[in-house]
């Protein structure tokens, strides 16, 4: 995961390989907290050909961990697939990661 310049606070992580499954989703949560130590609250999620269930459950988990900073962030995952969304959509927590539709 990297990041790119943004607003103060403000940057974006993004996916390095493009994928969000069992295999990616610890490294991916571990990432995204260490990000958040930093301010960066967002993760593009456009460039991702490959997701699961798992990948959902980190991208909740880091929603929850964003949340529980002092004081709270609210995580931002921008430009997510169709397919990404529709997955969240199907377990109920489309609203949570992405906003309303």
């Amino acid at each position: 995961m990297t990041s790119t310049a943004g607003e103060a606070g403000q940057g974006r992580p993004t996916l390095a390989p493009g994928r969000l499954t069992f295999a990616e989703a610890e490294g991916f949560l571990a990432a995204y907290r260490a990000g958040l130590a930093r301010g960066e609250t967002g993760a593009d999620l456009g460039g991702l050909t490959a997701f699961d269930s798992a990948g959902v459950g980190a991208l909740v988990a880091a929603a929850r961990s964003a949340a529980a900073c002092s004081p709270p962030l609210a995580a931002r995952f921008v430009d997510p697939p169709a397919q990404l969304r529709s997955l969240a959509d199907l377990y109920g927590v489309a609203g949570l990661l992405f906003g309303p539709a």
